[in-house]
């Protein structure tokens, strides 16, 4: 079974196995020089990924097991990429908590809606309505900067996401920074 993570697209994988091949596709496909990854390093991942998981294994157990290697290997070469990994992954405590404030807050709400009318400039309320209005601004922010805004009001534009604060934080190397996405 002899089959890289660039050809072909995962279907039927976890989360977690999903992540770990995202980021050994793109440390592979990134690292053109082959400084992080040699081609030697490529075909021992097939190798041993074939070897582990067996042949009648899906593809999808092969390359997300040849995944894990690849960041393992590379992980004792560059720890921040397993830092970066591992920092992206999500928790599940997260789950449970935002249930937990989603029913509380809906309590909450209750208590301030419960009459016939409600006032707006009440502080719960109101700040419901400006959080509204922050996340609108903040939703129509790419297409407003993109679309008619110049150059140095384009630069004002923060980089949002988990991805990006990650790497910028975590990897030093320019290679690296290319490969997980951010350079």
């Amino acid at each position: 079974m002899r089959m890289t993570t660039a050809a072909y697209t995962p279907q039927h994988m976890d989360e977690s196995a999903a992540l770990d091949t995202t980021a050994g596709r793109a440390v592979e496909t990134a690292d053109r020089e082959r400084v992080l990854w040699s081609d030697a390093d490529r075909e021992w991942a097939s190798r041993a990924a074939a070897t582990i998981v067996g042949e009648r294994a899906s593809a999808d157990e092969f390359l997300g097991r040849r995944a894990q290697l690849v960041l393992e290997r590379i992980g004792t070469r560059q720890p921040a990429v397993t830092r970066t990994v591992r920092g992206i992954r999500w928790r599940p405590w997260v789950g449970v908590a935002t249930a937990i404030a989603a029913f509380l807050f809906g309590v909450l709400i209750d208590c301030i809606g419960g009459g016939s009318s409600i006032n707006l400039l009440a502080p719960p309320v109101f700040a419901l309505v400006v959080w509204n209005l922050v996340v609108y601004v903040w939703l129509l922010r790419p297409s407003v900067l993109r679309g008619g805004a110049a150059g140095p009001l384009r630069s004002l534009q923060p980089r949002s996401g988990v991805w990006h604060f990650h790497v910028r934080r975590v990897l030093g190397g320019t290679t690296c920074r290319r490969a997980l996405g951010s350079a």
